[in-house]
C-alpha cells in the first residue's frame, strides 16, 4: 500500500516548505529559532517607532513569508 499524502491541497505554504527544506537541513532547529525570534524582534522595534505607511508596507512584506509556514494557511 502506498503512503498517503496528508497535504490539504495546493496552498502558498506548500511552496514555502519546499523552499525552506534545504535551510532546515543545513542549520539546527535551535539556530533557526534564535534567528527567527531575533528578526521578528527587529521588526517589532521598527514598528514600535510608529513608522509611516510606506515603512509599514515594507514591514508587513518583511513579516509575510513567515505566515505561509503556519499550519492551515489557505
Amino acid at each position: 500500500m502506498a503512503p498517503q499524502d496528508n497535504r490539504k491541497g495546493n496552498h502558498p505554504g506548500s511552496n514555502s516548505h519546499a523552499l525552506s527544506g534545504p535551510i532546515a537541513d543545513k542549520y539546527s532547529p535551535r539556530t533557526l529559532l534564535v534567528l527567527s525570534l531575533a528578526l521578528t524582534a527587529l521588526g517589532g522595534l521598527v514598528m514600535a517607532r510608529i513608522p509611516g505607511i510606506a515603512t509599514m508596507y515594507w514591514l508587513y512584506a518583511y513579516w509575510m513569508p513567515g505566515t505561509f509556514n503556519q499550519r492551515g494557511c489557505h
